[in-house]
């Protein structure tokens, strides 16, 4: 979302009609409290009446901040993207995703199947294997986050060509300091 657009209705930063979002989270309202130490609490409570269309606007900015905040990080859109290719099994997993220790991606699996974008299915068998499989809601995930890696693909020598620009106007500047 561009900086201070806050999902209002009618921004650029939001996907479909301009209220969909505002209608989404009318129930509710995020509240953010700082106190004295400089922690920050955020509270959700029920709107009035009276309050305006633009709370509800920051309220569903701060929800999607939440739900990228679990489906952006590099292990759950690898995860994704495997399973995307059908269920697979712990190891299989391991293998097709990389340089992934076994705790993160046990921790991303468990993040997944508690967010309902996968699904655990135990064959009690002697040793019990484990199958993961993209749940419909991890299907429908499925497509931004392949889009995401056709944008990286078709973006890469772009962005690699900005990265050696940058290094070198940062060297530059070292050198005039």
């Amino acid at each position: 979302m561009g900086e201070g657009d806050h999902g209002r209705p009618g921004s650029r930063g939001l996907a479909g009609p301009p209220n969909d979002f505002a209608g989404a989270v009318s129930s509710g309202m995020l509240v953010t409290k700082g106190n004295h130490s400089g922690e920050t609490a955020v509270e959700l409570r029920e709107s009035t009446a009276g309050e305006s269309v633009e709370h509800h606007g920051e309220a569903a900015c701060g929800h999607i901040s939440r739900m990228l905040a679990r489906i952006s990080d590099k292990w759950t859109l690898l995860v994704v993207r495997s399973l995307g290719n059908g269920p697979r099994r712990f190891n299989a997993l391991k293998r097709d995703v990389g340089e992934v220790s076994q705790k993160m991606l046990t921790a991303t699996l468990r993040q997944l199947e508690e967010n309902g974008f996968v699904s655990r299915t135990v064959t009690p068998t002697m040793p019990p294997q484990v199958e993961y499989a993209l749940t419909d809601l991890g299907r429908d995930l499925q497509h931004p986050v392949q889009a995401l890696a056709e944008w990286v693909v078709t973006n890469s020598s772009r962005i690699d060509a900005a990265r050696a620009a940058y290094a070198t106007r940062r060297d530059q500047e070292k050198l005039t300091t």
